[in-house]
C-alpha cells in the first residue's frame, strides 16, 4: 500500500475532531514522552477546528459587507 498523501489525509479525517484526536495520539502510544490523553486532545482539535470555521464564517460575513458597500 502507498503513502497517505498530505490531501487523503484530509478527506479522510475531515472536521472531525475525534478522528484527528486518534490519529495524532497514535504516534505516541508508548513513545519516549508516555502516552498522550485522547480526550485531550479531542478538545484541542475540536476547539483548533471550529476556530477556524468561526474564522471562516467571519471572513464570509466581511466580505459579504465590503461587496454591498
Amino acid at each position: 500500500m502507498s503513502e497517505e498523501t498530505s490531501a487523503e489525509l484530509l478527506i479522510r479525517l475531515g472536521m472531525n475532531g475525534d478522528r484527528w484526536a486518534k490519529e495524532f495520539t497514535k504516534m505516541f502510544v508508548n513513545g519516549d514522552i508516555g502516552d498522550i490523553d485522547l480526550d485531550l486532545m479531542r478538545a484541542w482539535f475540536c476547539s483548533a477546528i471550529m476556530a477556524g470555521y468561526d474564522r471562516g464564517w467571519k471572513d464570509a460575513l466581511l466580505n459579504d459587507k465590503e461587496d454591498t458597500e
